[in-house]
């Protein structure tokens, strides 16, 4: 099917876009390269840098990231609800560069506070409410 033609639904012509989908997929993929690739980088960085050892750090940040996913689906739910897919998919990259940007300047000040507070910032970015429109219209 040629991207140009129309597709008829329900008596209204909408355009056939698959770049769309892959353009989300990639999307997804990245945002869990991102937070996988930081806490690792992380759990390395404070075991190196404090005498804490190596496991304490990975609980520690474990559970830090997946506090979250507990403490604001419905939260976010409600801003799915409130506001458009794609608005919300814009400001959620944009809050992504702020977070990494706060996580590149725990890295230059070596505090483990602003690195596991990033952590937790990158686990509610995760849970947010981009993740709640998954499949669903705009």
């Amino acid at each position: 099917m040629d991207t140009n033609e129309a597709v008829v639904h329900d008596g209204q012509a909408k355009r056939y876009r698959p770049f769309g989908f892959w353009a989300f997929v990639a999307t997804q993929f990245q945002g869990a390269l991102n937070d996988n690739l930081y806490k690792t980088i992380l759990v390395f960085f404070l075991a190196a840098a404090t005498s804490t050892t190596e496991g304490h750090v990975t609980a520690i940040a474990t559970i830090v990231m997946a506090l979250p996913f507990i403490l604001f689906p419905g939260f976010f739910g409600a801003i799915a609800d409130r506001y458009s897919k794609k608005d919300i998919a814009v400001w959620v990259k944009y809050l992504e560069l702020a977070i990494v940007s706060f996580g590149i300047a725990g890295f230059f000040v070596q505090s483990p506070y602003l690195l596991y507070a990033v952590m937790f910032a990158m686990g509610a970015h995760s849970a947010g409410p981009k993740r709640r429109h998954v499949g669903l219209g705009d």
